[in-house]
Order: structure tokens, then C-alpha cells, then sequence
């Protein structure tokens, strides 16, 4: 009699550890998905961040000015002359990287109704395979220049009530889509 309590003893422990077991194999896969996430996230702000540090690069120059100006005693004409030395060298900078005139810079780039309808389509793709991607958001992020404040409106309206359906899972995305 006490063998066999023993051994059913023994089954319901080891029935407890492979259970156990199975729990921190389903809780380490969901950790390495949010590590993948997490990796894809880090990237996407290392662009981002390397596309910000390089303006900062021509700023160098305004650095070593400003350096000369606080070394000697302050002259406001040659404060202002500086200022307007180093406004100049930026807006050169700025107005020779745009190469499009101001009435270019406010014009759509695409139809509205085809930016409305690729966005449309961006948003049922990812409904379709349950989660917002990284890439998802930079497709989107292509239209929404084209669109009307109304059809922006209208998107996020479609995003938001598949995201609080539970139809859009958006936990590896930081930030708005737009």
C-alpha cells in the first residue's frame, strides 16, 4: 500500500515537472520573440539615429566658432556678424540639399485615392497576419505625405479598431504609424 502511494507520489511529481518544464519552454519562446522584436527595434532606431548624427557633423564648424567668441570678450558686432556668418552657411547647406522649389515641397507626391487605397491595403495586410511590423510602418509611412488630413483620420480610425479588437498586435512597433 505504501509503494503504491509512493509511486503515485512519484508520477504526480514528475507530472509536475514536465508541465513546469513545458510553461518555461512556452515562457522562453515568448522572451525570444520579444528579444527578436527588441533586436528590430534597436536597428530601426540605429538608422534613425544615424541619420540624425550626420547633421550634427556640420554643426562642428558653428562649435568651433562659437569656442573663438566665448574665448575673447563678447563685441555684439562681431557676435551679430557671426550669427549671421553661421544662419548664412546653414540655410546654404539646407537650400542646396533640397533641390525642390517651395510650390514642389507642398504638392502631393502620389494621387490621394491611390496613397488612400495602398494605405488601405497596408493596414488589411497586416490584419491579415496579426501583428504590425517595422516594415509595415515604413511602408505606410511612403503614403501618408499624399494623403488628406480626413483619410489620415479615416486610417488611423481602421487602425486603432483592429488594434483594440485584438485583430493588430503592435507590441514589437514603438511609436505612432504615422
Amino acid at each position: 500500500m505504501k509503494i503504491a502511494s509512493v509511486t503515485l507520489l512519484l508520477i504526480a511529481l514528475v507530472a509536475v515537472i514536465v508541465i513546469r518544464e513545458h510553461q518555461f519552454s512556452n515562457q522562453l519562446e515568448a522572451i525570444n520573440f520579444e528579444i527578436q522584436q527588441l533586436h528590430q527595434s534597436v536597428a530601426a532606431s540605429n538608422a534613425r539615429l544615424d541619420k540624425l548624427q550626420a547633421p550634427q557633423e556640420n554643426l562642428s564648424q558653428a562649435a568651433a566658432t562659437s569656442a573663438t567668441i566665448a574665448a575673447s570678450p563678447i563685441n555684439p558686432n562681431l557676435l551679430n556678424a557671426t550669427i549671421k556668418s553661421i544662419v548664412k552657411n546653414e540655410l546654404k547647406q539646407l537650400t542646396a540639399s533640397d533641390k525642390t522649389t517651395s510650390e514642389e515641397a507642398f504638392q502631393p507626391k502620389m494621387d490621394p485615392e491611390v496613397a488612400f487605397a495602398s494605405s488601405q491595403q497596408v493596414i488589411v495586410d497586416a490584419i491579415a497576419t496579426g501583428v504590425w511590423t517595422l516594415e509595415a510602418n515604413a511602408e505606410l509611412l511612403k503614403y501618408t505625405d499624399s494623403l488628406t488630413r480626413e483619410q489620415k483620420i479615416e486610417l488611423l480610425g481602421q487602425y486603432h479598431v483592429a488594434v483594440n479588437r485584438g485583430e493588430l498586435d503592435i507590441s514589437g512597433v514603438v511609436g505612432s504609424p504615422f
